[in-house]
Formats: structure tokens, sequence, C-alpha cells
């Protein structure tokens, strides 16, 4: 266990030593960027309603709550998200407007992978990945 322990933080170190790089500063800050122009195109202009889920396992329902969690600020004023956590059931009622283009996706990811500051950074972690 201890041997365990040790290991994960060995990887935590390697793993803040490759981003306290200058480079890979910037190349997360570009990441960052970019994911936040495509959150920003891809949220709904106009709308609203409610969701409720459930799966009948209180854990999986919270683990989705986790993932709904995270987009909170694309849907938070619009959507309301109810969570069943003793059954299994999916009742919607949405009404949701707006454009979308894969091409507002597309190219600031290509102009992720293209960034040689991004390459390298996954590079790194991808090797550290390895060991």
């Amino acid at each position: 266990m201890m041997e365990m322990i040790r290991e994960l933080f060995k990887r935590l170190r390697m793993l803040f030593g490759i981003l306290r790089k200058e480079h890979n500063k910037q190349a997360l800050s570009h990441v960052l960027r970019n994911l936040k122009q495509i959150l920003g195109r891809l949220a709904p202009k106009k709308g609203g309603g409610y969701i409720q889920f459930g799966s009948g396992d209180p854990y999986s329902t919270g683990r989705i709550m986790e993932a709904a969690a995270f987009l909170y600020p694309l849907y938070g004023d619009k959507i309301e998200v109810t969570p069943l956590f003793d059954r299994a059931e999916l009742k919607t009622d949405l009404d949701v407007r707006g454009r979308f283009c894969l091409a507002q996706v597309v190219f600031p990811l290509l102009g992720l992978l293209m960034d040689k500051d991004v390459r390298r950074a996954l590079r790194e972690l991808r090797e550290l990945s390895e060991t």
C-alpha cells in the first residue's frame, strides 16, 4: 500500500514538474482559452426547461451529477436539473435554441494541435504515462 502511495506521489511530482515549465504553462493557457471559447460557442442561446433523471443506483446518479456540475456554466440559469436517487427514470421538457456549426469546434481544436507548445506538452505527458 505504501509503495503505491509513493509511486503516486512520484508521478504527481513529475507531472507538476512538467507543468512548471514555461512552454507548458503557455500550452495550458492556450488549451484553457480555446476550451472556454468552444464551450461558449456550444452554449444554447435561448431556451429552458427541466430534466429529472435517475439511474436506480445512487452512485451512478451522483457520477452523472458530477458531469452535469462541470457543464453548469452552460445551462445554469436556463435548465433545472433534478437527480432522482431512488429510482430509474428520465423526464424532460426542454426548449433549447441556438446555432451549432462543426467548424466552431474543429478549427480551435486544429489550432491547438498545430501549436508547438501544446504538441510538446502532449508528448511529455505521454512519455510520463508510459513510464
